[in-house]
């Protein structure tokens, strides 16, 4: 995801050919230009958060008939992302492996696997995917 191919919404939008990772890298950069990471996988977040800073920035005139009213109601709305966003994606880590994100020990073992992941080179969806195609005994 980079600052062009977020929805409204909050969505990323851009599921072209190198949308997923093959192989589980957090600082994996799908752009050449892209030198320092900015946009690396482990960013997405940061990244996000500025996409939806500077969508704020052009709502200013909508918010408040005082820019620093305005701005303060920006960054209250803002202010939360960061701790909603880590919620929601440890509780899908958790979910992604069938452990439950309520007691913190289902969001440890996804982020110990997702360590054991990037070390080993380990294919990032299909780790997944593959988990769940077979067939119980």
């Amino acid at each position: 995801m980079n600052t062009d191919n977020v929805a409204v919404s909050g969505e990323t939008i851009d599921y072209g050919p190198r949308a997923f990772l093959d192989t589980y890298d957090p600082a994996k950069v799908f752009s050449a230009i892209d030198q320092f990471g900015r946009y690396a996988y482990a960013n997405q977040p940061q990244v996000m958060l500025w996409n939806l800073a500077r969508f704020a920035e052009t709502l200013l005139p909508l918010l408040a008939a005082s820019e620093d009213e305005a701005v303060g109601r920006a960054r209250d709305a803002l202010e939360g992302f960061s701790s909603r966003f880590q919620a929601a994606y440890h509780g899908g880590l958790a979910r992604k492996i069938g452990l439950s994100s309520e007691d913190g020990q289902g969001v440890a073992l996804a982020q110990d696997l997702l360590s054991r992941m990037a070390e080993n080179e380990v294919a990032g969806s299909g780790r997944y995917t593959g988990r769940a195609s077979r067939a119980l005994p």
